[in-house]
């Protein structure tokens, strides 16, 4: 990874993009596209002003190879970047998760369009998934599966696929491993207790990883040689099939919050902020360990079961299948979960193969996370951050105040192991008892996924009486009364209800720091 010393940090900002947040999204949603777009904010002397731009538009010509027709590329370019150009324009400048999503969707159906007419136009086709006849195969189910809830696939969504066959290939591999192992239409609960063999895993992950090879449109980042690199690591690898539970999310969210950097005063301000920053934009993973010294991981950015590779002692760990393939009235499993479980290890494998923190560029190829963008975006944080520090420091406050404050403005910025600290000296002084709450179902809360959910609702604006019955006064022992945080201790629900529509509450001296985020938190 790139190290940049305090000489090459710019001294001025010159522009700020969502590309980092864009990628991010591509990788979660299992696409890269060709086209990335930058979005560039500029001061003017009466406002803000968008501009948006695609990154590259030659190179995406000269993927399609040599029949590509130039004009009718351009107009397609043109009509992608003004409606993302609309799109943006419309949200402002608070450009969300939500959004970053549909702007990848739109540029991959954008390439799936611009590819179905510019390269060998005469050997694909476009097909509905209502169209697709077979009496064994939920299409729509598999798909949204495989592809990911966020790409909201129907029965009415049109496929482009190089080759008829790509179906019928599909179809095969699916047969094929229903005949390895009987399709299973038992209740969720008997299903969670099986356990796939290592040769029923590897054998359609291989099987699948054919298809693509050579038919799918739905994974085009798909490479020959990746293909050649996941047969070769599955077949050295020992596969487990595990249920999660939770004393292992649990344990997931300690060792998550342990791992939290604490600020430094001896390393210095800089050094601590590319820490900080570090530790939230990287791609890794934590571990949980369970009484049989068995490492069960999870990615930091979200708790969804997905399969993880460990690379040190040879394991690939599967959760239980995803709960989409689950039918809500019979809660029986319609189609063979194999090739579905094949599909979750052949998301994951990829990424893993390389560096942590690497992200994909417009190529699909893969790239540091640390580029000339985010060392722009750090430094201005950096300014946001020192801006705040000046302000506590010349208010009225005592130094402890002070202090507090400063802690309190990393904390909303960065991480919360300062808050943290303060709320447990608060539970430990008051004897209050977290058995009063579960964050799932009758599952008891723990105490630092508690204060987690509570510490990302905190700036929320009033709750409603049913949530007030959940409130909690978290007192800071270095703060005055004035700087004291009201903190809802939300179930699910509620707090999935709260941080959906969250609005500052004018009355909270703290609520008013001004979020530094380099990227926008999702």
């Amino acid at each position: 990874m790139r190290k940049f010393g305090l000489e090459q940090w710019p001294t001025t900002p010159r522009r700020t993009n969502l590309t980092n947040l864009l990628a991010a999204v591509s990788t979660e949603l299992g696409y890269h596209p060709l086209v990335t777009i930058t979005l560039i904010r500029e001061m003017t002397p009466s406002k803000q002003k968008l501009l948006i731009c695609i990154d590259k538009p030659r190179l995406l010509l000269q993927k399609l190879g040599p029949k590509t027709d130039t004009t009718v590329a351009a107009r397609l370019l043109f009509a992608l970047t003004k409606y993302l150009k609309d799109y943006c324009e419309h949200f402002g400048l608070c450009l969300q998760r939500s959004e970053a999503e549909h702007i990848v969707t739109t540029i991959i159906k954008f390439e799936q369009l611009l590819d179905f007419y510019m390269h060998q136009p005469a050997k694909q086709v476009k097909q509905k998934l209502k169209e697709i006849t077979n009496t064994k195969i939920e299409w729509v189910s598999l798909l949204a599966t495989v592809l990911g809830k966020h790409l909201n696939v129907t029965a009415e969504t049109e496929i482009v696929v190089r080759s008829p066959h790509y179906f019928a290939g599909l179809k095969e591999v699916l047969e094929k491993s229903s005949e390895r192992q009987k399709q299973d239409t038992s209740l969720w609960s008997a299903f969670c207790k099986t356990r796939l063999t290592w040769m029923q895993i590897v054998n359609a992950t291989q099987d699948i990883i054919e298809v693509l090879l050579h038919y799918t449109k739905l994974t085009p980042w798909f490479k020959r040689e990746d293909g050649a690199l996941v047969r070769q690591r599955l077949q050295s690898m020992e596969i487990n099939a595990l249920v999660p539970d939770v004393a292992k999310i649990r344990r997931f969210v300690q060792e998550y919050y342990n791992n939290i950097p604490i600020y430094d005063k001896e390393i210095g301000f800089l050094s601590n902020l590319y820490h900080m920053q570090k530790f939230m934009t990287q791609r890794f993973w934590d571990r949980s360990i369970d009484s049989n010294a068995e490492a069960y991981k999870w990615p930091i950015s979200s708790l969804r079961k997905r399969c993880a590779l460990d690379m040190q002692d040879n394991r690939l760990y599967i959760p239980a299948i995803h709960i989409l393939l689950i039918q809500e009235s019979t809660k029986k499993i319609e189609f063979p979960q194999v090739p579905v479980l094949a599909y979750y290890i052949l998301n994951a494998l990829l990424p893993m193969f390389f560096q942590d923190g690497s992200v994909f560029d417009e190529t699909g190829s893969y790239n540091e996370w640390w580029t000339i963008e985010n060392e722009e975006s750090f430094f201005r944080a950096e300014r946001c951050l020192l801006q705040q520090y000046s302000k506590s420091v010349n208010s009225d406050l005592q130094q402890d105040e002070m202090r507090s404050l400063a802690a309190q403005i990393m904390s909303q910025n960065f991480l919360v192991s300062p808050s943290y600290e303060a709320y447990k000296r608060s539970l430990k002084k008051s004897g209050f008892n977290l058995s009063n709450f579960s964050l799932y179902e009758s599952y008891p809360a723990d105490v630092k996924q508690v204060f987690y959910l509570a510490h990302m609702t905190a700036v929320c604006d009033e709750t409603e009486t049913a949530q007030n019955s959940h409130l909690y006064q978290m007192f800071n022992e270095d703060l005055s009364d004035l700087y004291r945080v009201n903190i809802p201790f939300y179930n699910f629900p509620e707090y999935e209800k709260a941080a959906a529509s969250c609005s500052e509450p004018e009355a909270s001296v703290l609520a008013k720091i001004q979020y530094c985020w380099i990227w926008n938190p999702y």
